[in-house]
């Protein structure tokens, strides 16, 4: 059973690294990387990311060129010609045979003169004229013969049905089959005249005396709210008929034309000085890079994360690395920086999660000296050993933080903090409980020891256990008050009974506190200070 759940962990551990792998990384060959750091090159991982492949191997574009799988530096040449690099400026390259001489043409592997030759099917043809054009292999004039599928036929004012020439004054030419009279069309297979007869779907008729409505394939249609492209019937009369569907010549194209001029996206009309056309479709802009279907700037995106002019690339953006910097997918100006998550930063000067890269700690983002400096949340101050008022260092034997606020120490009482709005109506009181009244007369008790009188004339002797007659009246001695001393006016004590809130920034609940003895009277002058607390003075006591 325990080895049972042990295959069971290995297993489960397994698949969690795979699919970690599949999340993180891309395919490539038998293995992954990562696009972030890695190129994928025909099935082989090369380094770095977003270089070009030439070939199983990456390779710096600004600098090289790549020709037939080699890499070349740009000195030898910007372009190819087969497997060798070449200058176009200086070279013109035909099929694999460079040629000294630049903007030349070529005809196969040879180079032609444009204004004596014509290349005709790959065959330096003569060229007698400027009006000259190809048939075949051989050149012929326009005007004193026709071409029709590489056969010439004189004269050249001719039409061709098929590879047949024909005068279509005399004749008409139906799928290939010369007919006559001339200027008949064709219905299928079957010519017919238009000025006397209609083609329905194949079927010729004849038209009536009032002309009748034309048909598109078997069905009549009003030619003024319907077009007819080839049998199919479409509403709509501002369109024109491509095969049997219609089209917008202003905006579209038919069979790779346009009526405009334009140049053509498969079906779209477009022009080349504005906009650029990738698979299909047209993106505003000339001179852009095609990605499959989309077109993108490769001074500022990559296209599947290759860049064709030897930009690094970042999340499918293009950057310079002597320029910028990427971390996670997000492109940031300063070339060399190292990354905190998606946040570039110089790990020389710079904290990344409070962590430095010399070992020193952090204060904010920033590595400090603790032996020469202080940090108070986030900001440094000089020297070491600095107390913190908030943000703020200071000098803790000069200064005190008060409220958020760094003051002297010698403006203060005690060298601790009053909130002087809050003390108001401060009565002295004297410390200690109330003594009890001195009495100022006496009445004894009756003394048990003294005998009753004897009623007679006798006078007895005085009895040694009588008690001595007790003053009526006491006076008590005035206490002896010593001489104050030169360096300690007064001994006070100051108890908070009630709590004053904030009195120190130290203070947080309202218990009592004690604060003992001033050296110097002037430091606390009770008539400066008021206070909503009780506060209780022994004054003129010598210690």
């Amino acid at each position: 059973m325990k080895g049972y759940i042990a295959c069971l962990c290995v297993l489960f551990t397994n698949l969690i690294l795979v699919r970690g792998v599949r999340l993180n990384h891309k395919k490539c060959g038998n293995g992954f990387f990562n696009p972030d750091h890695e190129t994928c090159c025909d099935g082989i991982i090369s380094s770095p990311a977003g270089w070009p492949c030439c070939g199983l191997a990456t390779y710096n574009a600004a600098l090289q060129v790549c020709c037939d799988n080699t890499p070349y530096p740009k000195s030898a040449g910007t372009a190819c010609c087969k497997n060798k690099p070449y200058d176009p400026l200086t070279e013109t390259c035909c099929v694999d045979t460079l040629y000294p001489k630049p903007d030349a043409i070529c005809c196969d592997k040879k180079l032609i003169n444009p204004e004596t030759e014509l290349c005709c099917n790959k065959k330096i043809a003569d060229r007698p004229t400027p009006y000259h054009k190809c048939c075949d292999i051989e050149t012929y004039h326009p005007l004193l013969e026709t071409c029709c599928e590489d056969t010439l036929h004189a004269p050249g004012d001719l039409s061709c049905c098929k590879n047949e020439a024909y005068d279509p004054r005399e004749h008409s030419c139906c799928n290939g089959v010369i007919i006559s009279p001339g200027g008949l069309k064709c219905c299928g297979p079957i010519p017919y005249d238009p000025n006397l007869q209609s083609c329905c779907y194949g079927i010729v008729r004849k038209k009536s005396a009032e002309g009748g409505k034309p048909c598109c394939g078997a069905t009549d249609y009003n030619p003024d709210t319907h077009t007819c492209c080839k049998g199919i019937l479409h509403t709509g009369t501002n369109s024109s008929c491509c095969g049997q569907k219609t089209y917008d010549p202003k905006s579209d194209c038919c069979e790779g034309k346009n009526i405009n001029g334009l140049d053509c996206c498969i079906d779209k009309a477009y022009s080349k000085t504005t906009q650029t056309c990738c698979g299909g479709n047209v993106f505003e802009g000339p001179n852009l890079h095609c990605c499959v279907k989309k077109a993108y700037d490769p001074t500022k995106e990559c296209c599947n994360g290759v860049n064709k002019i030897g930009l690094m690339c970042c999340n499918n953006k293009a950057y310079s690395n002597l320029e910028s910097s990427c971390c996670k997918g997000i492109v940031h100006e300063g070339p060399n920086l190292s990354c905190c998550g998606q946040i570039p930063y110089n790990p020389k000067i710079e904290c990344c999660k409070n962590k430095s890269a010399s070992g020193l700690p952090c204060c904010g983002d920033k590595p400090y000296n603790a032996t020469l400096q202080t940090c108070c949340h986030g900001n440094l101050s000089s020297p070491a050993g600095n107390g913190c008022c908030g943000k703020e260092g200071y000098n803790i034997k000069e200064s005190l933080c008060c409220h958020g606020q760094v003051v002297p120490k010698q403006a203060h009482v005690f060298g601790i903090c009053i909130d002087k709005t809050k003390l108001q109506g401060m009565t002295p009181k004297p410390i200690g409980p109330t003594p009890k009244p001195i009495a100022t007369g006496f009445t004894p008790k009756p003394n048990i020891f003294l005998p009753k009188p004897v009623a007679s004339a006798f006078t007895p002797k005085p009895n040694i256990f009588m008690p001595k007659p007790v003053a009526t009246a006491f006076t008590p001695k005035a206490p002896v008050v010593k001489p104050m001393n030169d360096h300690l006016k007064h001994n006070i004590i100051v108890r908070l009974l009630t709590g004053v809130k904030n009195f120190s920034e130290n203070l947080s609940s309202p218990q009592p506190m004690d604060i003992h003895v001033v050296e110097d009277d002037s430091l606390f002058n009770l008539s400066r200070y008021e206070t909503k607390g009780s506060c209780r003075r022994v004054s003129d006591q010598v210690s």
